[in-house]
């Protein structure tokens, strides 16, 4: 994962091709930078715009504070900006050959299935081999007795097993 050090340095007055960026800004994207890397890699696959992007980002709620703009709690507010511009790349890059009926209705919703897909990949990063290859068969749609044979396991064990990973998945969404 990339690290806040990978932003480029802040001088005073810092201005780059979006404009300038206001000190207190680039520290809380500075902050959020890992939060913003792990949304934009998933989204884009392209680990150099995700930097550019970020910077736009900055540059963007520098310029709505320098207007007036009373931002309360700028983390969060920069981190949607930043994710806004990720999801119109995206949508840049996307081939225009899908049906409009599968279009995406907002960018919010873009952003939101986004961070939901997240959340359940790093959920499926900390399951072991076996909870894994249960939530892929259950997935597919087999049934607790099919699954079960398979893995050679009560289907008891595996009705707790995938119980356990729905129960971990609201709380996690349940928090976002």
């Amino acid at each position: 994962m990339s690290t806040p050090e990978q932003l480029p340095p802040l001088s005073e007055g810092y201005q780059d091709e979006f404009g300038s960026i206001d000190p207190e800004v680039y520290q809380a994207a500075r902050k959020i930078w890992p939060v913003a890397v792990s949304f934009g890699e998933f989204a884009l696959h392209d680990r150099s715009l995700v930097s550019n992007l970020m910077m736009r980002a900055a540059a963007n709620v520098s310029k709505a504070m320098a207007t007036g703009k009373n931002i309360k709690y700028l983390n969060s507010y920069l981190l949607t900006t930043f994710k806004r511009l990720v999801v119109r790349e995206r949508e840049q890059t996307l081939p225009r050959s899908y049906p409009l009926s599968e279009a995406p209705e907002a960018v919010e919703d873009v952003v939101a299935d986004l961070d939901r897909k997240i959340l359940a990949r790093e959920i499926f990063v900390h399951l072991n081999n076996q909870e894994r290859t249960t939530v892929h068969l259950w997935m597919m749609s087999y049934t607790d007795e099919q699954i079960a044979q398979l893995l050679d396991l009560n289907p008891a064990t595996v009705r707790q097993r995938i119980s356990r990973l729905i129960t971990r998945l609201r709380k996690t969404f349940a928090n976002t």
